[in-house]
């Protein structure tokens, strides 16, 4: 009715771009660098995980959506360096290509004051909060969210994804791309390198 705001669809979970990747992230309305994307995320540390497993192997939903703790700000958590930040908002949704990254996180915030030995709170929730998610491309409406994963999150599932450009593959790609556009010669003779290359 008159007078009332019309509710927008900021963002929206759809079959993902990439093939096989299940569910993606997409925006429903333009997207600028720098604008905020959805609430921030809190982060949970997950302490030695290895260590509570034992030899025992099991099947973890953390596998795939944590992050490398010490990356994610988090320092005192355990004397190892095998602390992992699990953040269970956008964080497990957006997905990566590595060709068409838009998207990145910042660190969480922490909270000091729960402290370990006054806080009934210490150790019964997350102290990380806040992880904001931010755009560093611009993504038109109905365009999907990619955030780098990291090329060891590629390299170490070798029998999932197989043989696949990594981000400096891909910078060396353009590179030649552009030496390949600079060329002055025919876009006939162009055309028919550009086949030859593909069939090699």
């Amino acid at each position: 009715s008159d007078g009332e705001t019309a509710l927008k669809c900021d963002l929206y979970i759809a079959k993902s771009t990439i093939k096989d990747a299940g569910l993606g992230l997409f925006v429903g309305s333009d997207k600028k660098v720098g604008d905020i994307v959805g609430p921030g995320d809190v982060a949970i540390p997950l302490i030695d995980l290895p260590l509570h497993r034992g030899k025992r192997i099991f099947f973890s939903m953390f596998t795939d959506y944590g992050w490398k703790g010490r990356v994610m700000g988090m320092q005192q958590e355990s004397n190892t360096d095998d602390v992992e930040a699990y953040m269970p908002g956008l964080d497990c949704v957006i997905n990566c290509n590595l060709a068409l990254i838009n998207t990145a996180k910042s660190l969480p915030y922490f909270d000091s004051r729960l402290e370990r030995h006054k806080s009934p709170g210490a150790g019964a929730i997350t102290p990380y909060f806040n992880g904001t998610s931010y755009v560093t491309a611009d993504i038109p409406a109905g365009g999907e969210l990619f955030k780098f994963y990291g090329d060891m999150y590629f390299t170490s599932r070798y029998d999932v994804f197989g043989d696949i450009p990594l981000r400096e593959n891909l910078t060396e790609a353009e590179e030649v791309s552009k030496s390949w556009m600079a060329l002055n010669i025919s876009s006939t003779v162009k055309e028919s390198l550009w086949n030859t290359v593909q069939e090699l």
